[in-house]
């Protein structure tokens, strides 16, 4: 009986201390949220999930005219900086999109899937991702653009994140 005490109290303590562990540490699970332009509130910060469901923002122009999003992205792990794969969708036959990021037009590496942008630390967050819709001028009122945006960490290529920015043409 004694034994099975002792043992039984080993197994508490060895799940005690794996459950503690286990919750010091964040894996790295990147956190992607847009907004319009570049004021007022990101939609999706904390919502993690690669369909873009309540992480979207949006905007209506007309034919000819274009809108810019802003796209954050942070590393929620305490564990280890992260290295982030940043894939977007492409421009189509009514809607041009493109891509900055570090002053610099990133559009042809985004499409592809191949943009890494800077190293991002634990817990930390980078602001200078933008996104730019263009509704052409043959665009017919009505038109949409759904642009899904998704962040995928480097070191735990299972987590990613995606956003969506939303372009409707209107009369």
């Amino acid at each position: 009986m004694r034994r099975s005490a002792v043992l039984v109290l080993i197994v508490i303590t060895a799940m005690s201390l794996f459950s503690a562990n286990s919750e010091a540490t964040t894996p790295q699970q990147p956190d992607a949220s847009i907004r319009r332009g570049v004021t007022g509130d990101y939609k999706g910060e904390g919502d993690h999930n690669t369909t873009g469901v309540g992480q979207r923002a949006r905007a209506r122009v007309k034919a000819g005219n274009s809108v810019m999003f802003q796209m954050k992205y942070e590393n929620t792990s305490d564990r280890a900086p992260d290295t982030y794969f940043i894939h977007g969708c492409a421009g189509s036959r009514k809607f041009k999109v493109t891509y900055f990021s570090e002053g610099g037009n990133v559009t042809e590496d985004v499409v592809e899937g191949d943009y890494i942008p800077p190293g991002v630390g634990t817990e930390q967050t980078r602001d200078d991702f933008f996104i730019k819709i263009k509704a052409k001028a043959k665009a017919d009122p009505g038109n949409v653009k759904n642009c899904g945006v998704t962040v995928t960490s480097k070191g735990t290529p299972d987590n990613a994140d995606a956003v969506i920015a939303r372009v409707k043409v209107k009369d």
